[in-house]
């Protein structure tokens, strides 16, 4: 038997001009490992956290309506 631990991926979005977008989706996915975690974000001043995260090295993309970001976080054990 064992436990595995999980984290939390965390942050702000924010848009190129200044501000924050309204709504935003954010999808971390380890394309290695076959994860997909997202979470669809509505006013929240961009701030997004996705809980229960295993550890990898994932590729964070948020997409909105006012344009898409991406960037790579690796989670430890």
């Amino acid at each position: 038997m064992a436990i595995e631990s999980v984290g939390s991926i965390s942050g702000t979005v924010t848009l190129a001009g200044g501000g924050f977008p309204e709504r935003f989706s954010i999808t971390a996915k380890d394309k290695k490992a076959g994860i997909n975690v997202s979470d669809d974000v509505f006013r929240t001043e961009g701030k997004f956290i996705l809980e229960n995260v295993p550890a990898g090295e994932f590729e964070v993309v948020a997409t909105s309506a006012s344009g898409d970001a991406k960037t790579t976080v690796s989670l430890g054990d």
